[in-house]
């Protein structure tokens, strides 16, 4: 592994020099947004409200830095662009309106004076900075959510950099940053191919991350068993795009039905043997009952064990709660039912 690359400077910058990082993967942004759009998007959705009370008292803290890529007259703060957005709005109140700021304070000239300029750590290229971001979001203490790590790893690959130099930048286990590559490919897929809107898969990202984990599911989409191992532009083939939106509508659900699944444990547990198996992977295609079709999987004998299992578990139910209603005639009458289904059960059994 090549060293890595030392600041060229560290020094105070001021804040009006400092640009936001239209790269930054916490930022989903056209291409050629504008700083407008990018504080906009960054008070949208990071809680800038947060950082004002310690600036206003506090000052800027030295011992956080910006991170910096530039020289000369401007910069562009590839880490700490939460923080520069506050900076920003507060020192030029102008700005809060095309962001929709309300209720944040004048300053005084004292605490302008404080935030005009902030410690910067000056790089010289982009390059540079990325095994500190790689291990700081992905491996260390301040971690990206899912969709903004795996969105990184691609924004290294489209820079030009292997999968495996990636994995050595970040400090990550190799399947797993390969794996985070696989989704976000997929992802693409689903968003440029199939119009599937976009948002409904970036805020559960890890529910992706547990579907495509899925073997059964793999082998249906047509999926390789091998992680790729460099850049690509397709995980999931053309003639396997119907059923991606298929299974993804069930995990994520659809504009005009609600996903099948309640929580991701279930992806494992009930949607991937619905998948492997075509009984009931028709069933669920014609009713969208996900535990219903589940029963159906493994055939007809693994379908009348998890019915027995499932009885089996109310009748013991039933048995802890029953004396408290001994008495009630509908209780009895129920109860007597249910004697009388399973002695014709029983009857049904060979003798022994």
């Amino acid at each position: 592994m090549a060293p890595v690359a030392k600041p060229i400077a560290s020094k105070r910058i001021s804040v009006d020099k400092l640009r936001l990082d239209p790269q930054n993967p916490r930022l989903i942004m056209e291409n050629g947004a504008d700083e407008e759009a990018l504080l906009a998007k960054l008070y949208a959705e990071e809680s800038l409200d947060e950082l004002v009370p310690s600036f206003l008292e506090n000052g800027y803290f030295e011992e956080e830095p910006l991170v910096v890529v530039g020289s000369g007259t401007t910069y562009i703060v590839v880490e700490g662009n939460r923080r520069l957005a506050t900076l920003k709005l507060l020192l030029n109140p102008v700005l809060r309106k095309p962001a929709r700021v309300s209720g944040w304070p004048t300053l005084t000239d004292e605490q302008r004076a404080a935030l005009n300029e902030v410690p910067c750590v000056v790089y010289e290229r982009r390059e540079h900075v990325l095994p500190f971001l790689g291990f700081r979001h992905i491996t260390g203490a301040k971690k990206w959510r899912p969709f903004q790590k795996a969105r990184f790893v691609a924004q290294l690959l489209d820079s030009g950099q292997t999968l495996d130099h990636v994995q050595e930048v970040i400090g990550d286990d190799a399947s797993a940053t390969k794996k985070l590559y696989q989704d976000f490919v997929v992802y693409n897929q689903l968003v440029e191919q199939l119009d599937f809107p976009a948002e409904r898969v970036r805020d559960r990202f890890s529910l992706l991350e547990v579907m495509l984990g899925q073997r059964p599911i793999k082998t249906h989409l047509a999926m390789s068993m091998r992680l790729p191992n460099s850049k690509v532009d397709a995980i999931i083939p053309d003639n396997k795009l119907d059923e991606l939106a298929e299974v993804t509508g069930w995990v994520f659900g659809t504009a005009d039905k609600l996903p099948v699944i309640n929580d991701s444990r279930e992806i494992g547990r009930l949607l991937a043997p619905v998948i492997k198996d075509p009984e009931a992977l028709e069933y669920l295609r014609r009713t969208g009952d996900l535990e219903a079709a589940y029963e159906r999987s493994g055939g007809e004998e693994e379908f009348l064990l998890k019915k027995l299992t499932r009885v089996e578990k109310l009748v013991q139910e039933i048995a802890g709660v029953l004396p408290l209603h001994a008495e009630d005639p509908a209780i009895v009458d129920g109860v007597r039912r249910i004697s009388k289904l399973t002695a014709s059960l029983v009857r049904q059994l060979p003798s022994e």
